[in-house]
């Protein structure tokens, strides 16, 4: 995720950026790239905690982790 408005700019840094990863996303103006992250990066600590919390209650009621796991 990238924050660049300037084609020749972006151009220029393209190979360099594709040796970090192979998508490249260009999410608007300087800056935005990090917004992108950091919205996704939390996103995503949510949905772990939802799980971790799902999982802890039901091993709580008795539930075999594994059936959680599958089932869930």
């Amino acid at each position: 995720m990238v924050g660049n408005e300037d084609k020749e700019t972006l151009d220029k840094l393209r190979p360099i950026l594709e040796t970090m990863g192979k998508n490249i996303f260009v999410c608007g103006s300087s800056g935005k790239g990090q917004i992108a992250k950091m919205c996704n990066n939390m996103a995503l600590a949510i949905q772990m905690a939802s799980i971790s919390e799902a999982m802890y209650l039901g091993e709580k009621a008795g539930i075999d982790l594994k059936v959680i796991v599958i089932f869930g």
